[in-house]
C-alpha cells in the first residue's frame, strides 16, 4: 500500500501483545526510508507506550494521546555516567509528604543520555527511570511518567541540551536531559 499515507492505528493492546498489526507497523517501508523517523517511532511505541501500557490504571488518557500522536513519548533510562549499567542509576524520585514525587539528578553523570527531549513543536512526556526513595530508604529503580515540555518550552526544573548531530544521516537530535527538583 505504498500510495497511502503512513498511519498506524496501533492500540496499547497491539503493543503489549505484539499483534500482527504491530509487526505490520514495524515492517512498513517508511521505516527503512527514514531511519530517524523509524528510531523515533520505535522509542515512542515500543519503549514509552509499551511501558505505560503495562500500568494502564489512571494512564488511559495519556495512552490515547500518545497513540494518536497528540504528544510525543520518550524513554529516559540511560545515564551519561553509567551507560547501560542501569543498576547504578543516580537519578532519584523522593516520595514527599504530599504523596508526590520529586525527581532529581544528584550530579552531571546522572543526566539522561540520548533520548531526543528538546522541544520540537509537539508536547512531550517521558518514562523516566529513577531510584524510588521512601523515608530515606532506596526502594529500587522504578519508572515515572514525567511531562517534559509543551512543545515549545521545557517544564520548570527540566533542562534538555541537544547533542551535536552525527554526520551521514538525518539527525534524531539526541540530548542530555537534567532533572532538578522536579
Amino acid at each position: 500500500m505504498a500510495d497511502q499515507p503512513f498511519s498506524s492505528d496501533l492500540t496499547a493492546d497491539d503493543v503489549l501483545n505484539v499483534s500482527p498489526k504491530y509487526w505490520e507497523f514495524h515492517t512498513d517501508p517508511i521505516q527503512a526510508m527514514d531511519g530517524s523517523a523509524g528510531t523515533l517511532l520505535t522509542i515512542h511505541y515500543n519503549l514509552c507506550v509499551g511501558t505505560i501500557a503495562m500500568f494502564p490504571a489512571g494512564n488511559e488518557c495519556i495512552l490515547q494521546r500518545l497513540l494518536s500522536f497528540e504528544i510525543s513519548g520518550q524513554f529516559c533510562l540511560t545515564e551519561l555516567g553509567h551507560g547501560l549499567d542501569a543498576i547504578h542509576l543516580e537519578t532519584t524520585a523522593m516520595l514527599l509528604d504530599t504523596g508526590e514525587f520529586e525527581l532529581h539528578k544528584p550530579c552531571n553523570a546522572a543526566a539522561k543520555f540520548m533520548p531526543p527531549t528538546t522541544p520540537c513543536g509537539i508536547p512531550c512526556v517521558a518514562v523516566v527511570f529513577a531510584r524510588l526513595i521512601v523515608d530515606h530508604v532506596d526502594k529500587g529503580i522504578k519508572p515515572f511518567l514525567v511531562p517534559l515540555h509543551n512543545g515549545h518550552t521545557m517544564h520548570p526544573g527540566i533542562v534538555s541540551k541537544a547533542l551535536s548531530p552525527r554526520g551521514g544521516s538525518h539527525p534524531v537530535q539526541h540530548a542530555l536531559t537534567y532533572f532538578r527538583c522536579v
